[in-house]
């Protein structure tokens, strides 16, 4: 059987055609998963920035923080508490109002001054402070003095060895007291309180009772 030319003339153009659709198509799938992947890798590289920005803001607040802790930790070395007392002051609160291995607690430790002469003192030392810098500088120099060291430094009173304390007052020994007080404030230009010292001493009477009877005398 023999095809004839005009039915060969039908079936290639349709065939083109077909071929030239599918082509078309082919090819706009083709441009469009492209422009679906440079869609999705600009989408990958904003987010990979995003997460190197997050990262640089952390570290950057990080840095900040352990900066500001650093630079706390060096103003605690360096700055000195204003409301810190002396340590002669301190010495002498302490020695006078607490007895030794008694607790000293300070309600604003600051720059720890009352704890560590407390325990200097030979006393053991509590308190309270917020900045938490301040504190884990300052424990670490609490940490180093030695429990006593600064007894040497507390004034012992004097040992008076008074012979007649607490005896009654003769009438002779106010005489002679008076006379003495006299006695010694020609000759001498010492004060009131000097004399009566070694009054005290030679007569072997407490200070206050000295005090009185020349009182009682306008002397």
């Amino acid at each position: 059987m023999s095809i004839r030319p005009v039915d060969m003339q039908v079936i290639i153009p349709k065939t083109t055609e077909i071929s030239k659709q599918n082509q078309e198509q082919t090819y706009k799938g083709e441009i469009q998963q492209q422009e679906f992947a440079q869609q999705m890798e600009k989408k990958i590289m904003q987010h990979q920035q995003q997460v190197v920005n997050t990262n640089k803001s952390e570290y950057a607040v990080n840095d900040e923080g352990r900066n500001k802790n650093q630079n706390q930790g060096n103003q605690a070395k360096k700055k000195k508490n204003k409301n810190e007392l002396p340590t002669e002051l301190l010495i002498k609160m302490i020695s006078y109002s607490s007895n030794i291995n008694d607790i000293v607690c300070d309600f604003f430790l600051g720059s720890f001054s009352t704890a560590k002469v407390a325990i200097g003192l030979n006393r053991n030392a509590c308190g309270f402070e917020l900045n938490e810098n301040v504190y884990n500088y300052q424990i670490k120099e609490v940490n180093r003095i030695q429990k006593g060291s600064l007894l040497y430094r507390v004034k012992q009173p004097e040992q008076m060895s008074l012979f007649n304390q607490g005896q009654k007052w003769s009438e002779n020994d106010k005489s002679n007291l008076i006379n003495k007080y006299l006695l010694i404030k020609q000759k001498n230009n010492k004060s009131k309180k000097e004399i009566i010292k070694d009054l005290s001493l030679e007569l072997g009477r407490g200070i206050f009772s000295i005090t009185n009877i020349l009182k009682r005398e306008n002397l």
